[in-house]
């Protein structure tokens, strides 16, 4: 049998309104695994969050797979893939979807932004091969 390694994501993460210096709170991205290959997963962006005035540095995004997590200590964005270790189980009946969630913050600059802002977050599957799939 061939692998397959596919995922679906919610389209969007939606931040809230932020003041300067002001941390969001943290949103939930569940990561569902379609394919017959257990994946982790790869993270990156496109660039600094671009807004109406200024920008928010890449590093500004931070995430994690443990919710609750603390901003200063977790992983941060970059225009790189930065590999994750989802451990997603291969999906093996149609009816059971294998589903782990990402969580994800934000913390504005004290100056230099403001507006509406935006950025592409790209996350990509991989093949899990901690995990002999």
């Amino acid at each position: 049998m061939f692998s397959l390694i596919a995922l679906d994501i919610p389209g969007s993460i939606a931040y809230g309104t932020l003041g300067p210096d002001e941390q969001s709170a943290e949103q939930t991205n569940t990561i569902t695994n379609t394919g017959n290959s257990g994946i982790d997963v790869n993270v990156r962006v496109d660039g600094a969050m671009t807004c109406s005035a200024g920008s928010i540095d890449t590093a500004n995004v931070r995430y994690s797979t443990s919710s609750g997590f603390n901003y200063d200590t977790a992983s941060s964005t970059a225009t790189t893939d930065q590999e994750t270790e989802l451990d997603l189980s291969p999906r093996t009946d149609d009816a059971a979807s294998s589903t782990k969630s990402m969580y994800f913050k934000l913390k504005t600059p004290q100056s230099g932004s403001g507006g509406a802002c935006s950025n592409t977050l790209t996350i990509t599957a991989k093949v899990d091969q901690e995990n002999g799939w």
